[in-house]
């Protein structure tokens, strides 16, 4: 084989080489973040954050779980919490969370275990 022909034949494999990293970088799935490999940290908190921006159109957003911990559900609205869509939907997240980042804190220090002893103990024992 010619240098020349070496040199071509290097160099396509060279340039082949280098959009491996490319076409890897823009596979990150957004709207099922558990499917993301998550090998490093930040990979794991922006899977989780993705789980956390999932909304679904039968819950208002105050009975949606954000970053922050904090479901703000007043008593009167508990009912509609518990026994609508909205505990499944929020269930559902926290489960996405846990399989990106199973040690995931909410801003308010709370776990993902935290929030759902606190969702099913409110649906248990909340008085509506």
């Amino acid at each position: 084989m010619k240098s020349s022909q070496m040199l071509m034949l290097f160099g396509l494999f060279y340039l082949c080489f280098l959009q491996i990293p490319s076409s890897n970088a823009s596979s990150f799935n957004y709207t099922y973040p558990e499917y993301n490999i998550n090998l490093a940290p930040f990979i794991q908190r922006k899977s989780a954050y993705y789980c956390l921006k999932r909304v679904s159109p039968d819950c208002p957003g105050n009975l949606t779980l954000s970053t922050d911990g904090w479901l703000n559900i007043s008593s009167s609205e508990t009912q509609q919490f518990c026994q609508g869509p909205c505990k499944q939907h929020t269930l559902d997240v926290l489960k996405c969370v846990w399989y990106v980042k199973h040690d995931y804190k909410f801003d308010n220090k709370a776990t993902i275990q935290n929030i759902n002893e606190t969702i099913n103990n409110g649906c248990e024992h909340g008085e509506y």
